[in-house]
């Protein structure tokens, strides 16, 4: 069953276990001592960047979560790109991390670095598949489009598209502040608010869209403008 981690990966599940000695990597990740755990990260990291078959880590998702709530962690960065990773191979079971997730990307907003991007990638790649999982978060996600971070705001941006593709009437609230978005300096906010405005219904933006359809530097964001102006035209 999805969820805390109980992935089926195709392989036979014992031999998967005993290759990568999945029990001694779940009970390092809980261990005291921070300089293990960091090690053990390490390895998951390692692990899913080079991995023929990561579906093998997800059971390591739950107590990756439990890291990301830890304050003091200093490795941070680590720990949600092995989440964004582990999302993109299988939505289901880190959704129930969600909330977390969203928690964590907007306590690092006001300084945000690689781990927020990381963290809003995580979250991008479950409202790919699972945008149910990310809907009742649109507030917290629209916070995020203040950050400084361009590549943080490129994916809340994305989050968000997926969520209105899925329930439009979730983001109209934030309606206003998605339009704004439109004159980001970052060409793919642009572009991403241009598919959560075309996808979120919000005939408010037509008139800025036609001018991005226009005149935008950026040939993306033109046709991502042309296509929300035509949805909102229907």
């Amino acid at each position: 069953m999805a969820g805390e981690g109980t992935h089926s990966t195709g392989r036979d599940a014992a031999t998967a276990v005993e290759d990568v000695h999945l029990p001694s990597i779940l009970a390092r990740l809980e261990a005291d001592d921070t300089s293990v755990q960091f090690e053990t990260v390490q390895t998951v990291r390692a692990a899913v960047e080079d991995d023929d078959d990561p579906g093998t880590y997800l059971p390591t998702v739950p107590k990756l979560r439990r890291l990301l709530e830890c304050e003091s962690l200093e490795f941070h960065e680590d720990v949600a790109y092995c989440l964004a990773e582990l999302a993109a191979e299988s939505p289901d079971d880190v959704a129930p991390s969600v909330d977390a997730i969203v928690e964590f990307a907007r306590g690092q907003t006001p300084e945000p670095g690689p781990e927020t991007t990381h963290a809003l990638r995580c979250l991008s790649h479950v409202a790919e598949d699972r945008p149910d999982a990310v809907v009742d978060h649109v507030d917290a996600l629209v916070e995020v489009l203040e950050t400084a971070d361009p590549s943080a705001r490129e994916h809340a941006m994305c989050t968000l598209a997926y969520v209105a593709a899925s329930s439009a009437v979730a983001v109209h609230p934030a309606r206003t502040r998605l339009e704004e978005r439109l004159a980001d300096d970052h060409a793919p906010v642009r572009r991403n608010a241009c598919l959560a405005l075309g996808h979120g219904q919000i005939v408010e933006a037509r008139d800025r869209l036609a001018a991005l359809a226009a005149e935008d530097p950026d040939p993306d964001v033109r046709q991502q403008a042309a296509w929300a102006l035509a949805e909102l035209s229907e």
